[in-house]
């Protein structure tokens, strides 16, 4: 849309036009200054004049706003039609990525599995230690590469809206016990202690198993990630009604700003982290866009050099149910 609008009036009009309407209300206001016009016809003239310029400026007026008014309402009138294409461009985007990373994961998933196939067979044979090194960091590398994938792929999912989720009764004392020993490693490679609280309200909750924990272990990989010989912490309770499970570190934090973009796809707190930290910048966004599709919400809270605390609040979803988003 290129459309360009040049005002009719300018400052200078809009000053004199101001002027006669002062000079015609203060005449139509005083009934002396009337009667001396009416004795005066070369002052009577100027005024009649002063009253057509008058009408003149002001009829441009109320065409220079009914001409605004039209171009506002084909601006967003346009606007409406740029933003519905933009939603079907990224929805046709989302569909490819879901479809590639879909045609990338099977075969990658074959190639672990061989993987670890060879790597079981060659810690058997006398001389084959170098190899099997070998097959482990194919096997590592290729997992690896899954996750991301995965990530990919069920952001694009989410966001083409084919994501689907099964709710079912899930014991989330034992949920948090199985956090607990699966990120264990991640514990002692930033030698990070590992504090989990559970409010004695948490028991069974209506929630998608897989998912949450997905979203756990995205916020509790980050958490570890950026705290190095500090501590993260794994908290649940209930708070009106909707599950909270809060995940706080005492690492690098993170500023307003940084905090502001950093549910963003692909976006990175900081342009150094990916070289530092490593990470595709997909886990919060992903994460959030699951919670949001469960019925829930994400918050973080965060201070330069002072951690970060990440909350989800999850409602109870009936046993069962099935939900598409």
């Amino acid at each position: 849309m290129d459309t360009f609008y040049e005002s009719s009036i300018d400052d200078d009009d809009l000053a004199r036009l101001q002027i006669l309407r002062d000079k015609v209300a203060a005449v139509n206001a005083s009934g002396a200054t009337q009667a001396a016009l009416a004795v005066d016809p070369a002052a009577m003239a100027t005024f009649a004049g002063e009253c057509a310029e008058l009408s003149e400026l002001t009829g441009l007026l109320l065409q220079q706003a009914n001409d605004l008014d039209v171009l506002y309402t084909m601006t967003v009138q346009h606007a409406s039609t740029v933003e519905e294409e933009l939603v079907l461009q990224n929805k046709t985007i989302a569909n490819f990525l879901a479809n590639m990373s879909h045609e990338l994961r099977t075969p990658l998933t074959a190639i672990i599995g061989l993987s670890e196939l060879l790597d079981e067979e060659l810690h058997v044979l006398d001389d084959g230690a170098d190899l099997a090194t070998d097959a482990e960091r194919i096997t590592k590398s290729g997992r690896y590469l899954l996750s991301l994938i995965n990530d990919v792929l069920d952001l694009s999912k989410v966001e083409a809206g084919r994501m689907q989720f099964l709710f079912e009764d899930v014991d989330m004392r034992a949920f948090a016990a199985e956090m607990e020993m699966t990120v264990e490693p991640l514990a002692r490679r930033y030698d990070n202690t590992f504090v989990v609280q559970l409010s004695p309200e948490v028991g069974g909750w209506g929630v998608d198993e897989t998912r949450v924990r997905q979203c756990v272990l995205n916020l509790l990989s980050n958490a570890f990630k950026f705290t190095h010989k500090g501590q993260v912490r794994l908290q649940m309770g209930v708070e009106q009604g909707h599950l909270v499970i809060r995940v706080s570190d005492t690492g690098v934090g993170m500023s307003a700003e940084q905090v502001a973009k950093v549910f963003e796809p692909y976006v990175q707190a900081r342009t150094s982290t990916y070289k530092e930290y490593g990470g595709t910048g997909l886990g919060l966004s992903l994460t959030r866009k699951l919670c949001i599709a469960m019925g829930g919400s994400i918050e973080l809270r965060s201070e330069p050099g002072e951690g970060a605390t990440v909350e989800i609040h999850l409602p109870s979803r009936s046993p069962q149910s099935h939900s598409q988003f």
